[in-house]
Order: C-alpha cells, then structure tokens, then sequence
C-alpha cells in the first residue's frame, strides 16, 4: 500500500497522465462506465495498480489541498477559499478575505497561515498562476492576455511570480505545454 500512499500525495493535486499509459487509461475508463458489480472493482483495482506505476505524469495545479479541519474551521475555510477561487481574477485586498472569516486583517493572516502553511498572498499568487497555466495551456490567448485574466495587474509582477512558482517563464511554459 506504500505505492497507494505514494500516489494519493502525489495526485493531490490533479495529474495530468502523459505518453503510452494515458490511452491504457482512458481506455480503461471508459470500461469502467459499461461494467458493473465486482467487474467494476476488480477493473478499478487494476486502474489503481496502473496509475501507481505510471512514471510519465505532471502535476495540473501548483498547489495541493489542505486537510484536516474541524466542521466550524471547516465551513470558515471553505468561506475563505470559495471566495478566493471566485474572486481570484481581481485585486483582493487581505481585509476582503479577514471580513469572510469574520476576522480583523491581523488575525486572518496568522488564521490562514496556521492552516494551510502559507501566506494568504503566496496562496492567491499560486491560484492565480495555476489559472495562468491552464490558460496557456488551453487557450490562444497572449501572455499579457493571461497575465490580466488571472489577475495580475502588471505584466513584470506576473513573469516574476510566473517564473517563482513554475521554474519557467510563461513563454517556455507555453512552449513546452501547446499540444
């Protein structure tokens, strides 16, 4: 079960499954939604097994999920996050993101970096960069395009922050990522 394990921490954050295992896969997948019963589980097993070998994967965001939480810290973390994920695409002033968890600014910095091991700003930063990513993945829009659409408000600050997180500037990323 190590290999499970493995797998789990290492897909926490979505992966995208490259090369000769990905038809296997999908393949696979599609099987999985015309059988039934211990077929099923015995098919889902052997998926399991399969996507704990694979070597040829990426992650799809920059950052994990964070567990952990009591209901009350629960509901006031999934607050602050449904907030952020909907609103990332703007300026978000700290005291927007404190007023959600009905905390004064000084407190949520400490609340937020508590729970998740990051500041609120390296957070937005990683969530705004994993849209920018998606983007060019995805999209035929320029870098200064994406770098407005994912919230950045000055295109310097968006290749500094793109390259911090990513170890790549957006041009290579695009490069390496365009199908």
């Amino acid at each position: 079960m190590k290999l499970v394990r493995k797998f789990s921490l290492k897909a926490s954050r979505g992966l995208q499954v490259t090369g000769k295992p990905k038809a296997e896969i999908a393949e696979d997948i599609l099987k999985m939604k015309k059988i039934q019963g211990i077929e099923r589980f015995i098919l889902f097993l052997s998926m399991l097994k399969n996507f704990c070998e694979v070597k040829n994967t990426r992650p799809l965001s920059v950052s994990g999920v964070v567990n952990g939480f009591n209901l009350d810290e629960g509901k006031r973390m999934n607050a602050i996050l449904s907030f952020t994920f909907r609103e990332s695409h703007r300026k978000i002033y700290i005291r927007e993101a404190a007023d959600i968890a009905n905390l004064s600014a000084e407190a949520f910095c400490r609340y937020f970096k508590l729970h998740t091991q990051k500041t609120y700003t390296l957070f937005l930063n990683e969530l705004r960069i994993s849209n920018a990513c998606q983007m060019l993945m995805n999209k035929d829009c320029s870098i200064q395009d994406v770098c407005y659409q994912s919230g950045f408000n000055n295109i310097s600050n968006f290749n500094r922050i793109f390259k911090k997180v990513t170890g790549k500037s957006p041009s290579s990323y695009m490069k390496l990522n365009k199908p």
